[in-house]
Formats: C-alpha cells, structure tokens, sequence
C-alpha cells in the first residue's frame, strides 16, 4: 500500500546481497544490465526471436556474469576458493563456434558469489569484483591495463559508471572519480559505500552508504551536495532523473521516489514483497518495479507513474524468482524458472517464452539477447518472420498470401507451409507447377508480392510462417472456387504470437448460401498454431454474452503444431443451435490464433483475435 510517512521511518531496516540496477528513459533504447545509464545502442530489439549462434567460452567453466559492448563480450567467473575471480574478453566477430579470449585478467578475491556489473565507454573497460581491493581500467583496442586503484575496498555490488572520459567507481572504503583514459584521479571521498550501484545523473552523483545513508555529491569535486538518512540498503537499486531519485529497500520492503528539488518524499509503497535484483527501469514516463515474490507466491511488475506513484498496470507470474529483469526497446525482459520470457513492456502481452535452465546472465545489445550459461553464451537476435495461423487447400479451397515490402531495399525470404503435426506441408503453388513446402521470394523495395496455393485434389490444413530480411507484412485470403470461379472468400492479417488473446463467436441457423434452403449453422472457426520450440497448454474459455464462463477446456499444442476447428468443436456439450459470446486463450507459450466467421463450412469474413492485457 502507499503511504506518505516520513523518510526515517520508511527506510529504516538494513541487510541484503547488492542488486545491479540500470536504467534508461529512450524509447528505443530502455535499460539493460550493462550500465547505470541510457543504453544508446539497444537497436531495434522485438519478438518472434531465432537463436543464431551457441558459443562455446573457451576457458570459461563456471561464468557468473557478462557484458556485452559493440563486438565484444566480457564474462565473469567467481572464486571457488582457490583460483581468483576471472574476467575474459571475447571478440564476438570470431566465426569459430569455440570463441578463444582476447584477455583474461584476475582479482585476488576469494568469495564465491560475483555480483559486479561492469562499465564501458570510449575504449576503457572499468572492472572489479568481491573483496579484491581492487578495480582496474582496461583499454580495449591494445588489451591492456592502463590503471588501477589498489585502495578501493572490495567493490562488490558497487557498480560503476564510465561516460565519456570520466570513470565513477567506489569499493567498500571509497568512492572515486578519475579520468578514464589516463587514470589521472579528478576527486575521491572516504567513505563507507554500500553494496548498490552508482548512479549518475546531470552534475551529480548518487551514492548509497552502507547504513542506508544517501549522498549526493558533486561530480566536479566529490563534495557532498546533500544526505538523507535511511533510504535504502545493500542490495538497494538505485535510478535518478532531474526530479527524481527512485530507491528502493530489499529489508523494508519498500521503494518510492525522492524529489530532489527538497529532498522529500514523494510517494512510497511497502506492503511484504520481495524485491528482484535490479529491481528498477525506467522508459516511457513509466516506472517499471520486478519483485521476486509479491508476497503470495508469484512474480510481479509493476508500472507506476514516476511523479505521483500511480499503479498502472500489474503482471502476476506464476512462481517467484524473477531475475535478470531488463527493459529492452518496447518489451520487458527477464528469467522465471527455467525461462526467459519476453512481454510487450506497454500491454503486458507475452510475447515470447525461451527455454534457459542454468541461465547465468541475461543483456541486451545491437538488438540481440545474449543468454549466459556455464560455458556457452547464446545470441538471439529478432527473426524478421510473420505468421499465419491458418492455410487450407484442396477440394475448392486454395489460400492466397499476399506480402508487401516496406523497406527501401530489395527483401529476400521465403514462405514455409507447415501441417497440423509440426512437418513440413506440401503443397501445390500456383504458377510454379508441381508441390512444395517452402517457397523462395524477391521482392522490390516498397512492392508487392503473391504466393497461392494450387487447390489439389486433396484437402490439406496447416499453417504458414514467412521470414525476410527487410520489413515485410502480409495477410492471406481463403478462397473456394468452383469451376475456376470463386464463390467466397475472406481475408486475414498476419498474426504476432501472443500469450493471451480474445475471439468473438456466434453460433447460429441459417439459410445456404448455396441453394437458399438447406438450414446450416453459421459458425466461427478458430485457428490457433505454436510457433515456438517448446509445447504450449492453451487454456480456452467460453464466455456467454453476458460474460459469464459457461466451459473451459484446456488444450496441449506441441512445438510447430497447429489446430482449426469450427467452435462447436472445442466444446461440443456447450455451444447449442445459437451461441455467442467471446472465446478467451490464455496459453503459457505464445501462440499465434485466427478466427473466421463460416456459414455452411464456408468463409464469409474474418473475425479480429485482439490482444488481452
């Protein structure tokens, strides 16, 4: 709940494990857990994703962390007690499935755990690591060390910041600005940091001490603009804008806004959750809070309005856990259990699910996903491909997709048919002769293109995905010819995956459109595909138009599978002669879903699937 009670006494419990915190406020660039300011570079970062590459880390046995800067990746190991923490530099434009290091520096710590994000800019690589004493400034165009501090303290959970040629960096006994690219020291202040990032905001610098004290010093001298008492703790993550500093307090179970102006509360929530490590993000006026645990059980984020606290939205996960939180152009990012998943950071919509047990780092760069394991690093980068849930042919019907480019360059792709099993569907392609699953296209920068089934003689169902390498977008028409005329026709647009989704259905009696006289139904048919590499359990809800559920029923779609039935179908004890209402889909993997309204078995108009939120 929100309350407005004083300072003191909403920040007043101490303890935790430090929590990386990065933040950022442009629309196509949000945070990621590289840095502690604006991550210029995202690029552009959207689901449905492909994995490209699977990198073997050559020397790397038990990594703890990465990042990730223009064409190279750094990992992190721990100590186990023997050998040192370790950090290896890798060139990503190696082509060899085993990547070699560039670098490989070490630190004299002896703690298993590694909780340092490091900072880059400029060519200067600024890294540290659990009680080392030690922080040390790398240049990566020569691969070697320019300076070091000897006198930081361990500088674990203190990450730092490096823009420009200013580094910001502080260990247990220090905080210290220097000029990056000679080591020359700008300022430094004795001082009792705690285990939370830097942050850096216009001519200051935020930083937490370890008895929950926040300073605000000057970034021209280190001098120490103002304090206040019992803000935080270690494990605190920490963002600021012009107006405001955003804290929050892992022990308290709090987190709220400070107005920097006057250094007073501006509004606070405390009511039992557990915080997620770098538990802050913001973009698009929007605040975005992970908790690990809500306090039931379940995973949450929550979306406030940064100037008066006002919740907007609210994503439950089932489970708690949520780590590696980041927000990528448009989506939230983020581990749960064994997965990574991926939601449209507006709606709310899931939008992706990536298998990633053991997954040890999560970042996002030049509109890629890296995904750290023990040894291996996978690089996901957007897949350029459109869906569409629903292709029949045969016995008068034929489908017809038509594609446009939207870009100014030539697009290359291909459109690949798959049947209701997952496999590859074959089929006859008008104007090519013979049949095939899959078919290759070039189209001219801002042109048109059609691909159409031939209408065999035997009917065949499945679906459809269509991957470019420009900006393509598509719909597809189901036509039912007879006599090589077409008698009836409907058209829908391509589908994106989502995880949630709501249909509008009727079922009713009414004449042939045929011969005027036979009574049929008019029904809707659904649609629904898993475009994903992992089976999806679609939980279908029929509510009447009263809103009231009348069944639900829950339905298991495998990896590449698809199924299309007429309503009546899916709940055959439930939809009578007349029906309507609205079918809800709820499914734990995104799918892709499209609906028709038939009379007769035969396609009258399409029937929008909006996104649920």
């Amino acid at each position: 709940m929100r309350q407005t009670i004083a300072l003191g006494a909403l920040f007043l419990f101490l303890a935790g494990t430090a929590a990386a915190q990065n933040v950022g406020d442009q629309a196509t660039a949000g945070y990621n857990p590289q840095r502690t300011g604006l991550n210029a570079h995202m690029g552009n970062f959207n689901a449905p994703l492909r994995m490209i590459r699977s990198l073997t880390l050559g020397g790397v046995d038990d990594a703890r962390g990465c990042t990730a800067f223009e064409d190279f990746l750094v990992v992190g190991e721990s100590s186990d007690g023997v050998d040192p923490v370790r950090y290896s530099l890798f060139d990503l434009r190696q082509q060899a499935d085993v990547l070699t290091p560039l670098l490989t520096t070490t630190f004299l710590g002896t703690e298993e755990m590694l909780n340092f994000t490091p900072s880059y800019a400029n060519d200067i690589l600024l890294l540290g690591g659990p009680a080392t004493s030690t922080v040390k400034a790398i240049r990566v165009s020569v691969l070697s060390e320019i300076w070091q501090d000897v006198t930081v303290g361990s500088s674990q959970g203190r990450h730092p910041v490096v823009t420009g040629d200013l580094a910001l960096y502080a260990g247990d006994q220090k905080v210290a600005a220097r000029q990056a690219s000679t080591g020359i020291t700008l300022w430094e202040v004795d001082s009792t940091v705690g285990e939370a990032p830097l942050v850096m905001q216009g001519d200051r610098a935020y930083v937490l001490q370890q008895d929950g004290t926040l300073n605000a010093h000057a970034l021209s001298d280190g001098s120490t603009l103002w304090s206040l008492a019992f803000i935080g703790s270690a494990g605190s993550s920490l963002a600021a804008t012009e107006k405001y500093v955003f804290a929050t307090n892992p022990v308290a179970s709090a987190y709220g806004a400070i107005r920097v102006s006057d250094q007073t509360l501006a509004w606070v929530e405390t009511d039992g959750f557990t915080l997620a490590p770098g538990g802050l993000a913001l973009g698009y006026d929007r605040l975005y809070v992970f908790l690990e645990d809500n306090g039931a059980g379940a995973a949450e984020i929550r979306v406030h309005d940064p100037d008066n606290g006002d919740l907007l939205t609210v994503i439950t996960e089932d489970g708690s856990g949520l780590r590696f939180p980041s927000l990528l152009n448009n989506n939230l990012v983020y581990a749960l259990g064994d997965d990574i998943l991926i939601r449209d950071a507006f709606s709310g919509v899931l939008l992706a699910r990536l298998p990633a047990p053991d997954l040890r780092g999560l970042v996002g760069h030049e509109g890629q996903l890296f995904a750290l394991f023990p040894e291996v690093m996978e690089i996901w980068e957007p897949s350029g491909e459109i869906f569409f849930p629903q292709i029949a042919d045969g016995e008068g019907q034929s489908t017809l997709i038509t594609l446009v480019n939207l870009g100014f360059e030539e697009a290359n792709g291909q459109v690949d048919f798959i049947g209701i099993d997952g496999q590859p569907l074959s089929l006859p392609i008008a104007g090519v002769g013979g049949t095939d699953s899959s078919v290759e296209f070039v189209i001219p920068p801002r042109s048109s293109l059609r691909v159409q089934t031939g209408s065999g003689n035997t009917l065949q169902r499945g679906w459809a995905v269509v991957s470019a390498d420009q900006d393509v977008r598509g719909s597809a028409l189901f036509q039912f010819s007879s006599a090589g005329t077409v008698l009836f026709e409907a058209g829908v647009a391509q589908s994106t995956a989502v995880g949630e989704a709501l249909v509008f259905i009727q079922k009713d009696i009414g004449l042939s459109p045929v011969d005027g006289v036979t009574e049929v139904n008019f029904s809707t048919g659904v649609a629904l595909a898993n475009p994903s590499q992992q089976d999806a359990e679609v939980e279908m809800t029929l509510v009447d138009d009263d809103g009231v559920i009348v069944a639900t029923i829950t339905l298991p779609l495998a990896a590449g599978n698809q199924d299309s039935r007429f309503i009546e179908e899916f709940f055959p004890d439930d939809v009578g002669e007349t029906f309507e209402g609205t079918l809800r889909l709820s499914s734990d993997v995104p799918v892709i879903v499209t609906s028709l309204r038939t009379s007769g078995g035969f396609q009258l108009s399409s029937l929008p699937a909006g996104q649920a939120r």
